[in-house]
């Protein structure tokens, strides 16, 4: 199972930025998402790459470690959800909640105004 700190660190080692995210029809419900410039599918295909770092259990050799992998992609990707909003697209994924108490990651560093 793909926990929020494991997402949310893997996503920290990509381009894109992990942040809470409230979707359609989660009525304030905080959930990890994740944004940046580029499509719903390069974000993926970012935290595909970044995944098997954070996730010790997949960084053994051997057969059931890449079919675990295998199973928890396929599980990230069927549940993840996508807005589009005016200057990019947000992924997210409404039934892995943000951390209570966790902040905000940082974004300063990026370029952006916050």
């Amino acid at each position: 199972m793909i926990t929020a700190e494991i997402l949310i660190a893997a996503l920290g080692d990509t381009d894109f930025r992990p942040s809470s995210y409230s979707g359609r029809g989660m009525f304030g419900k905080q959930c990890v998402g994740a944004s940046g410039d580029g499509s719903a599918l390069e974000i993926m295909a970012a935290l595909v790459e970044a995944l098997p770092a954070n996730l010790p259990e997949v960084a053994e050799d051997g057969e059931q470690a890449v079919d675990d992998f295998a199973d928890l992609l396929a599980e990230l990707m069927s549940d993840a959800r996508t807005d589009s909003m005016g200057r990019g697209t947000v992924i997210y994924w409404p039934q892995i909640a943000w951390p209570e108490g966790m902040p905000e990651p940082d974004h300063s560093e990026d370029g952006e105004d916050e």
